[in-house]
């Protein structure tokens, strides 16, 4: 029920709302263009197309090089290398059908530079850490995140514990619903039932 709680957001699953407000407007009186401008998505498996690596990242065919710095920006913020050996022409590297010369960490890695770069005030992220090493993680939560999006509100579906203790607020869900709330320490000093999660 995670991505389908992310989805209710987006209004892409159907979800019935008791509120649901938005900068203090009621979101389903929204068109629905109006309300996902509000939000950048990651999804686990972000969509990749068969272009350069600067399309990819704007989305959209034939991009203009007017902004390849903001471009790389954005994927030093999403830690992807723009290295010699894989991305061998920059930001004018081909990137095959659905990603085919990518691995899973760096298709991910994409679809968040392009979520820093569309600068959205809500953002979604759902699994977007599960192909990425420890290492790669901690970049991205340094300087991504927790660093260029501090200001922003963060929705993260994960099931990396390593995260948890970095979160303002944890919900946890089980069959389509949530059954626990609140910090990280909270949860550990009062649920055994979450005590036993995080060490299994």
């Amino acid at each position: 029920g995670k991505s389908l709680l992310l989805d209710s957001l987006l209004r892409e699953a159907p979800a019935s709302f008791e509120s649901y407000y938005l900068g203090g407007t009621d979101a389903l009186a929204m068109e629905l263009g109006t309300l996902r401008e509000h939000f950048a998505y990651v999804p686990q498996e972000g969509f990749i197309m068969s272009s350069t690596l600067r399309d990819n990242v704007i989305f959209e065919y034939g991009a203009s090089h007017d902004h390849d710095n903001y471009v790389a920006t954005s994927l030093r913020l999403a830690a992807f290398a723009l290295d010699r050996t894989m991305m061998h022409a920059g930001l004018d590297t081909e990137i095959g059908e659905r990603g085919v010369n990518l691995s899973g960490g760096q298709r991910q890695r994409v679809s968040l530079a392009r979520a820093h770069l569309n600068d959205r005030s809500l953002i979604l992220l759902d699994d977007c850490l599960s192909a990425v090493d420890v290492a790669t993680e901690r970049l991205l939560l340094d300087g991504l995140i927790e660093g260029a999006w501090a200001y922003k509100t963060r929705l993260l579906v994960t099931h990396r514990l390593s995260v948890l203790p970095r979160v303002a607020r944890i919900l946890v869900m089980d069959a389509g619903a949530i059954i626990m709330e609140g910090s990280y320490d909270e949860l550990m000093a009062n649920s055994s039932a979450f005590r036993e999660l995080t060490s299994s």
